[in-house]
């Protein structure tokens, strides 16, 4: 029901905002066949599709967001907030109408009235989306619709969905107390009434309609007691999960085939339309990346070696990739042929070093031929960083959750590194940090977030970290 209520606002309001993007519409186009010159010969039918297709816009925007919730702030609302819908609504809604145009090869409509238009349909849609929520919830759940709710569990969590609570009151959900076997708890929000076994009194005495279990059947007493009463007096029942803080993890549900399940992580590479688009984006980059930028990056790193450091061009070391499956991964080499410790990471004024590969590493250069790696499918191009073997087994050991981040590719750069986790991770809030950003990135993959940490890849390549070495 809160659910219910929280997204009707949300669409009614997108309908609201349709009728005023018409009414701005005509409006703006009455002011521009009165202005300007050779405006009265506008064909009306042809215009009134036009304006049918940006309410048609607004509404394909409001079905795109995933959200459950619509991003309305009832209670105290802030424009603020508002704007990055408001310009993400004019673009979504005029981008619409510009893609029927061309489709359809249609030239009629004006340039200057388009153009003109899309700043007074973007106030427009700011100012309605800032406060119609709020006068809609005030007008729709007042009287009769209002819910008076009552809270059975510990205070303790009452007290921390006490912001949510309050931002529902728009909404007709009005808390009238608690009910608790802690009785000793100053100061209690809401008030405590009684225990849970009086439910059935305090049901007639305060008009209740909706009760809340503050955690999970199994952890509150007298739950069959509470489930009679609610059946019997007709009232409804929500429960507030606490299962993350029995897992001590945040979880998400799924359901497949009727069966409802909770799990820790949400992995949109498992979808195998994202893996498509993300192996399509790596073997854009790879490709040319090793027909252009690679033969040339090798013939400056062999003419280095020659210099400084004579030997193979190539260093290869084993990692751990994918589900800690093993695979060779490439680099041109940097360091001394006679003194290269494997297990041990580059630190600054490294001696076993040669000078021109300073140059490499600090600049990425090294990591090029990784782009063959990418190729063969061992890597992508945005990923978390591959580690030795055996940092791999050290870093384990100090974070239970570390191979979590092998549940995806291994990556050229990633998350972690263009946020400026680079280099030498020698302390354990250094590795949890990288991790984190791992499991960002594992949690929330999408093409915009590739192509983002891409571009700041590119600029950290030309502008080096001091961290880079």
């Amino acid at each position: 029901m809160i659910e219910d209520r929280v997204r009707g606002i949300g669409n009614l309001t997108t309908a609201c905002q349709c009728l005023i993007a018409l009414v701005i519409f005509w409006l703006w186009l009455l002011i521009y066949s009165e202005v300007i010159p050779g405006g009265e010969g506008i064909n009306l039918t042809s215009y009134g599709g036009y304006g049918l297709l940006i309410a048609l816009g607004l509404v394909l925007e409001s079905l795109l967001r995933d959200r459950p919730n619509p991003s309305f702030p009832v209670r105290k609302p802030s424009i603020i907030l508002q704007i990055p819908r408001a310009l993400r609504q004019t673009a979504v809604a005029m981008g619409f109408l510009l893609f029927v145009l061309v489709l359809s090869k249609d030239r009629f409509l004006s340039r200057i009235f388009l153009f003109s238009l899309i700043p007074a349909l973007y106030v427009a849609l700011l100012y309605s989306g800032h406060m119609l929520p709020r006068l809609l919830a005030r007008r729709l759940f007042c009287g009769k619709r209002a819910e008076r709710m009552i809270l059975i569990g510990s205070p303790k969590r009452a007290n921390k969905i006490r912001d949510w609570l309050l931002a529902k009151w728009e909404f007709g959900f009005h808390p009238v107390g608690i009910l608790t076997n802690d009785r000793h708890l100053p100061n209690a929000w809401p008030k405590i009434l009684g225990t849970p076994g009086q439910l059935d009194a305090f049901v007639t005495e305060h008009g209740v309609t909706q009760v809340i279990l503050l955690q999970l059947p199994e952890a509150t007493s007298g739950f069959d007691e509470v489930l009679n009463t609610v059946q019997k007096r007709g009232l409804r029942l929500a429960i507030l999960s606490n299962l993350e803080e029995q897992l001590q993890h945040s979880v998400f549900s799924f359901e497949d085939d009727g069966l409802k399940f909770f799990a820790f992580h949400h992995e949109p590479l498992e979808n195998p339309l994202n893996r498509i688009v993300k192996r399509a984006l790596d073997l854009a980059i790879a490709a040319p990346s090793i027909l252009i930028v690679l033969p040339a990056a090798a013939i400056f790193v062999k003419i280095a070696h020659c210099l400084q450091s004579p030997g193979p061009l190539f260093h290869q070391q084993t990692r751990a990739g994918i589900q800690n499956q093993k695979f060779k991964i490439l680099k041109f080499r940097t360091m001394h042929v006679s003194n290269q410790s494997v297990a041990t990471p580059a630190k600054g004024g490294d001696t076993r070093i040669f000078p021109l590969g300073r140059f490499l590493r600090r600049f990425s250069i090294d990591e090029m031929p990784q782009f063959l790696n990418v190729l063969s499918g061992k890597m992508s191009v945005v990923g978390p960083r591959p580690h030795l073997i055996e940092h791999n087994q050290k870093f384990a050991e100090l974070l239970v959750n570390y191979h979590i981040r092998t549940f995806v590719k291994p990556g050229m750069t990633g998350l972690a590194q263009v946020r400026g986790f680079r280099g030498e991770a020698a302390t354990r809030e250094a590795i949890a940090a990288r991790l984190q950003s791992d499991l960002v990135y594992l949690e929330n993959w999408s093409f915009i977030l590739d192509f983002w940490i891409i571009l700041r890849t590119c600029f950290q390549v030309i502008f080096p970290p001091k961290t880079a070495r």
